[in-house]
């Protein structure tokens, strides 16, 4: 008897931990946060995880994501249109004032990569006003073209 109260409490724990996360079709655990490209700016490179199914990459994950890695910029999802998604930054002061303009183009570049890295994104939408290194407009998956991937 006790060894089924062990098993059992040892299931609970182990379910309870993943209470944030989706069983995909290879039975791995997938978090509700997740960002499918490792970016960097000053290099020009761009490192896909690999441990990151295809079939796991949605929108809302990577803005979950994206609001982890950058809490200080915080955007949501406005909606999408044929292969254009349309993202609000409803308080951009921090990306674009006080980033620099390094750090607002490295942002723009991992929000772009990511987002484009879902089906069917092809272009991406920033609703925000404008700063002095940064601005609202659409910016293609194509501006990261000549990146180097991994």
């Amino acid at each position: 008897m006790r060894f089924v109260a062990i098993i059992l409490l040892i299931f609970h724990f182990f379910s309870c931990g993943n209470a944030d996360k989706e069983i995909n079709e290879n039975g791995y655990a997938v978090s509700d946060t997740l960002l499918a490209w490792d970016t960097n700016a000053d290099s020009m490179i761009m490192k896909r995880d690999i441990t990151v199914p295809d079939s796991a990459i949605t929108v809302k994950r990577i803005i979950n994501g994206l609001n982890e890695k950058y809490p200080e910029v915080h955007i949501d999802v406005i909606k999408q249109s044929g292969d254009t998604i349309y993202i609000a930054v409803p308080d951009g002061e921090y990306l674009g004032n006080q980033m620099g303009s390094a750090g607002s183009s490295a942002w723009f570049a991992d929000a772009v990569i990511n987002l484009t890295s879902a089906p069917g994104i092809n272009y991406v939408y920033f609703n925000m006003d404008m700063y002095s290194h940064a601005s609202g407009g659409v910016i293609s998956e194509q501006e990261y073209k000549g990146w180097k991937r991994q």
